[in-house]
C-alpha cells in the first residue's frame, strides 16, 4: 500500500505540474504582449503599429520610395478556379548586407465577411529574369495571416543578414475566391525614387509599392547599385527591307560577328539574327552553334584564345528569329568575337538586310576567316553591369556573414528581433522556464515520493 500510494501521490503531482506550467505560460505571454514585448506580427495575424518601427543604429533604412503612401496595389486577382493570381514582387541589386523588409502600411479584409487573407512573403537570389527566379527555391519564406481592414505597418524579418547581390522579394496572396467573398490584401502604392535600372517591380503595372529595406549601415556608401543582366531592347545593327537573298551558312563552314567596344557599366548579352531560314524545314536538325571571344589582334589570334562562352540552338524553324544568348561574361570595354557554325543535318541561314543602323561604332562581319561584306538582318541586346561594393571590415564595421542572424553579429548587437521572430523567441524562453518549473516541481515529489517508500 506504501508503494500504490507514493505512485498515486507522484501521477497527481506530475498533472499539476503540467497544469502549472501551462498556466505560467499562458500568463507570461499575456503580460509580455500586454508590456509590448510582442508587438508586430505574430501567429494571428498582423498588430497595427502606433508609430513607424524605430531603426536600429546599426542599421540604415532605404526607401524604395517617396511621398505619401495611398491605397493602390491590390493583390485579390483570381483565375477561372477560384484561385488567386496576384503577386507583386521588387528586383533589387543590394551592395550591402541586409535583414529586414517593411511596408508603412497595407489594407486586408476580415474574418467577418470572409476576406481575410493568408500572404506569403518570399526572398529569392535573382538568377536570369524574375520568371526564373520566381520558379526557384527561394532563400527565405515566411506565411503570415492577415485579418484586419484598416492602415497598418508590417515588418518582415529575414531572420539574418543576407549578403551584397542581386535579389527578387515577393508578396503573394494565397487566399482564393470562395462563393462570393473576394478575399483581399491591398499594397501601398507611391512615387518612384528609383530608375528601373536600379529596382524594378512587377505584378503591379506601372505602380511602385511603397517598400522599404534595413540594410547594415557601415559608413554612408549607397544601399543600392544598378541591376546587373538586365537586357534592354534590341538595337538594330542592319534592318531587311526585302527579306530578298538568303544566305546559306553550309556546314564546316564559319559565319561570325565582331562587335564594337561594348561600353563600359554594360555587357553583351544576346545576338539576333532577326530572320533566320531553315529552306523549309521545321523539324529537326537546323542547328547552329556558337562560340565567343575576345578579340585581339586579328580573326584568327583571337580564336586561337580561350572560349569566354558556347551554346548552341537547335530545332529552329524556318525564318524564325534566331537568339544566341550569351550569358553574362561579356563585359563592357572590350571587343568580342561570336563564330557561328552549322552542326546539324538540315540548312540554315540568315537573310541579307540592306540598311546599315550602327553608325560610327559598326559591327563587323567574316566568313571563314575573311572579312565579308555580307550584310544579316540582326540586332544585339546590352544589359546594364556595375560592379558591387561590398562592405570592409578596415575600419572595424562588420563584415555581417551570411550567418549571422538578426540581433547576433561579430560584436556589438543590431536590432533586436522584431515581430513574428519575437514571438518565436519568447515562445523558446517561455518553454524553457515551463520546462525547468516541472522538473524542479517533479524532483521535489519524487524526494517526498522516495520517503514513502520502505526501506
Amino acid at each position: 500500500m506504501g508503494i500504490r500510494s507514493a505512485l498515486h501521490r507522484i501521477s497527481a503531482f506530475v498533472i499539476c505540474s503540467l497544469f502549472l506550467m501551462a498556466l505560467f505560460s499562458q500568463a507570461a505571454c499575456f503580460f509580455a504582449r500586454a508590456a509590448g514585448v510582442l508587438d508586430g506580427i505574430s501567429g494571428d495575424g498582423a498588430k497595427p503599429s502606433a508609430s513607424p518601427p524605430t531603426v536600429d543604429p546599426k542599421t540604415s533604412r532605404q526607401f524604395l520610395f517617396s511621398g505619401d503612401a495611398r491605397i493602390g496595389i491590390w493583390l485579390n486577382s483570381f483565375d477561372d478556379e477560384g484561385n488567386c493570381t496576384g503577386n507583386v514582387y521588387a528586383v533589387f541589386n543590394a551592395s550591402k548586407p541586409f535583414h529586414q523588409v517593411g511596408f508603412p502600411t497595407v489594407w486586408s479584409g476580415t474574418p467577418s465577411n470572409g476576406t481575410d487573407v493568408t500572404v506569403e512573403f518570399s526572398l529569392y537570389s535573382f538568377i536570369e529574369n524574375e520568371g526564373a527566379t520566381l520558379f526557384g527555391e527561394p532563400l527565405f519564406t515566411d506565411t503570415q495571416h492577415i485579418s484586419r481592414d484598416n492602415g497598418y505597418g508590417i515588418v518582415i524579418p529575414l531572420l539574418r543578414f543576407f549578403p551584397a547581390g542581386q535579389y527578387v522579394f515577393s508578396v503573394r496572396q494565397l487566399t482564393g475566391r470562395f462563393g462570393d467573398a473576394a478575399p483581399y490584401l491591398v499594397l501601398p502604392e507611391a512615387d518612384p525614387v528609383y530608375p528601373s535600372n536600379y529596382v524594378r517591380f512587377g505584378g503591379c503595372g506601372d505602380k511602385t509599392p511603397a517598400l522599404y529595406i534595413d540594410f547594415l549601415d557601415d559608413g554612408g556608401s549607397e544601399c543600392l547599385s544598378p541591376l546587373i543582366g538586365y537586357a534592354g531592347e534590341p538595337i538594330a545593327i542592319i534592318e531587311n527591307a526585302s527579306l530578298s537573298s538568303p544566305h546559306l551558312i553550309s556546314g564546316g563552314d564559319e559565319f561570325a560577328m565582331l562587335s564594337p567596344v561594348i561600353p563600359e557599366n554594360t555587357i553583351l548579352r544576346r545576338f539576333i539574327f532577326s530572320s533566320a531560314p531553315t529552306w523549309g524545314n521545321n523539324g529537326p536538325g537546323s542547328e547552329l552553334s556558337f562560340s565567343v571571344y575576345e578579340w585581339t589582334e586579328d580573326y584568327a589570334s583571337s580564336v586561337s584564345g580561350e572560349v569566354l562562352y558556347s551554346g548552341i540552338v537547335t530545332d529552329h524553324k524556318d525564318n524564325e528569329k534566331l537568339t544566341l544568348d550569351l550569358g553574362t561574361a561579356l563585359r563592357g570595354g572590350k571587343r568580342y568575337l561570336i563564330v557561328t557554325r552549322s552542326e546539324g543535318t538540315e540548312k540554315i541561314g540568315f537573310w541579307q538586310g540592306d540598311v546599315r543602323l550602327d553608325g560610327d561604332a559598326p559591327w563587323t562581319f567574316f566568313e571563314n576567316g575573311a572579312e565579308s561584306d555580307l550584310t544579316p538582318t540582326c540586332a544585339y541586346v546590352s544589359a546594364d553591369y556595375s560592379p558591387l561594393e561590398y562592405p570592409s571590415d578596415e575600419d572595424g564595421s562588420h563584415s555581417a556573414s551570411p550567418d549571422c542572424a538578426a540581433g547576433e553579429t561579430d560584436g556589438d548587437a543590431l536590432s533586436t528581433p522584431s515581430g513574428s521572430q519575437r514571438g518565436k523567441s519568447c515562445s523558446s524562453a517561455l518553454q524553457s522556464a515551463g520546462a525547468v518549473l516541472f522538473l524542479s516541481v517533479f524532483s521535489v515529489f519524487l524526494t517526498v515520493g522516495k520517503k514513502s517508500f520502505p526501506q
